[in-house]
């Protein structure tokens, strides 16, 4: 019987130190995840307002939108081009500008339809991010993982509480199972 609750303390130790390892990588990532989205919403709304400077400057240097040539010829000559940076891709133009013919795509996304202005088109591989001047808004979802501001370690131990408790729990559990000695008093 001794034995028997030896091993059953130690599998319980073990399941609780496996799960701890487990809770403590997945919110790790997790974290870092939520941090990545959070860069990259910040970057396609970064290039949506670079874009959106440009255009109503030319717009008011001209009276006119830009043509899509120009646009395009302005989106080469920006530095820090959204997802098209060397080493991550083709380097082909990441913002694009329409003035007609809307991408059906967009209008559904945004859930508005189509009206005189531009809609501008940002996109990252499979999936695409769109502005329109009509509606002055974009169909980036606006994201609050900002407010985890802490430390990445920090984060991932807070997010890790539920995982923490059960280890705790299966410790102490252990430690009660686990046969002692008896002690004779007289």
């Amino acid at each position: 019987m001794r034995t028997f609750r030896k091993i059953f303390a130690a599998l319980i130790w073990l399941f609780s130190f496996s799960l701890l390892l487990t809770g403590l990588s997945f919110q790790f990532f997790y974290v870092s995840m939520l941090r990545s989205i959070d860069r990259d919403t910040s970057e396609f709304e970064a290039s949506f307002s670079r874009a959106n400077k440009y255009i109503q400057g030319f717009q008011f240097e001209n009276n006119r939108l830009p043509l899509p040539a120009e646009f395009d010829s302005w989106a080469i000559t920006q530095p820090d081009l959204v997802y098209s940076k060397p080493g991550r891709g083709n380097n082909q133009v990441s913002i694009k500008m329409y003035t007609s013919n809307f991408p059906d795509s967009a209008l559904s996304k945004l859930q508005i339809k189509a009206d005189s202005g531009y809609l501008l088109e940002s996109s990252h591989g499979y999936w695409k991010e769109y502005y329109t001047s009509w509606a002055g808004r974009s169909s980036v979802e606006k994201t609050n993982y900002g407010a985890y501001t802490g430390s990445l370690i920090g984060e991932t131990i807070i997010r890790s509480i539920p995982a923490l408790a059960i280890f705790g729990t299966g410790i102490v559990a252990g430690y009660f199972i686990w046969p002692r000695k008896k002690t004779i008093t007289a």
